[in-house]
């Protein structure tokens, strides 16, 4: 079982439990078996570009800064002078060039937000046919 961890809007905490009972009103009734503990739900790990410095990113033909990237999506970073950021929901195109070949597929806007500095911050989930994962891992 898990849920949003208090005071923390990305972090969730989880713990392991038994169901006791359904109620005739369909409530479930659980026993808890472990304490609640930070849980992450990734399916892929995350990598740091510092971990990956040869990638490069490609959003409407022109360059992106690719901040992390995993078999599942990434986060960018979108210049000034760059196209403005989509709106959340809207598929995009990327294309990734990393050392040992390169990946085009298509993302879901998932997020989208400000830095200090102004820049457009963008989570993409990878949505379609893709491989992302056989050049990052």
């Amino acid at each position: 079982m898990t849920y949003k961890a208090p005071a923390d809007n990305t972090g969730r905490l989880g713990f392991k439990a038994r169901i006791q009972e359904i109620t005739s009103d369909y409530r479930i009734i659980l026993q808890k078996l472990n304490d609640p503990e930070l849980c992450d739900l990734r399916a892929w790990p995350r990598m740091r570009l510092d971990l990956l410095p040869n990638v490069r990113a490609f959003y409407h033909d022109k360059e992106i800064q690719v901040i992390d990237i995993s078999g599942g999506g990434t986060q960018i970073i979108l210049q000034k002078n760059d196209c403005t950021a989509p709106e959340i929901g809207t598929i995009v195109n990327l294309k990734f060039i990393f050392e040992k070949g390169e990946a085009i597929t298509d993302g879901e806007i998932l997020r989208k937000w400000k830095d200090h500095c102004k820049r457009d911050h963008v989570a993409i989930k990878f949505c379609g046919d893709y491989n992302i994962a056989q050049f990052i891992y």
